[in-house]
C-alpha cells in the first residue's frame, strides 16, 4: 500500500532532514501539520542503538515517543499537538498494553491511535509516525 499527502498550491512545504543521515527526512511541515516518521523504539535520536532497550517494549515506547518529540520540535511542535499516531509493533499481542501506555503518556489529549502488526526496522518493537498541528 502506497499513500501519501500534499500540501495545497501556494502552501510552504519545509523538511528537517536526519544529522545522520542527512538524505532521510526526520520532519516535514506542510502548511499547518508536521509530519514525523520512523519514531524508531530501538534508535536515539542521533540513529544509534538506544542503550538497554533491546526486548524492553514500554522502555521502547518511550523511546519512540521521545524521538517522535525530538522530529517535531525541529518545528517548534510538541506531541502536545498530535492529531494522529501510526504505530508499528512487533507483536500484535502487545496493542492493548500498548495502546494503555500511550493513553497513560496522553492522558485525555490522546491523538487518534492506529496500531498494526509490522516489522520495524533494527529489531525494534515499536515504530511510530505523527502527524500535529503546527497552527
Amino acid at each position: 500500500e502506497t499513500g501519501g499527502v500534499a500540501v495545497a498550491p501556494g502552501e510552504r512545504k519545509d523538511v528537517a532532514m536526519f544529522e545522520h543521515a542527512p538524505r532521510i527526512a526526520q520532519a516535514t511541515r506542510g502548511g499547518d501539520l508536521v509530519f514525523a516518521s520512523g519514531c524508531n523504539g530501538n534508535l536515539n535520536a542521533r540513529g544509534e542503538p538506544a542503550e538497554g532497550l533491546c526486548g524492553d517494549r514500554r522502555g521502547q515506547i518511550r523511546q519512540a515517543l521521545a524521538n517522535a518529540e525530538a522530529a517535531l520540535g525541529r518545528f517548534g511542535v510538541g506531541l502536545d499537538n498530535a492529531l494522529r499516531l501510526d504505530a508499528y509493533i512487533r507483536d500484535i499481542y502487545f496493542e492493548e498494553d500498548f495502546v494503555g501506555e500511550l493513553k497513560s503518556y496522553f492522558g485525555a489529549n490522546a491523538p487518534a491511535i492506529t496500531v498494526v502488526s509490522g516489522m520495524p526496522r533494527g529489531n525494534a518493537e515499536v515504530e511510530i509516525s505523527v502527524v500535529a498541528g503546527a497552527a
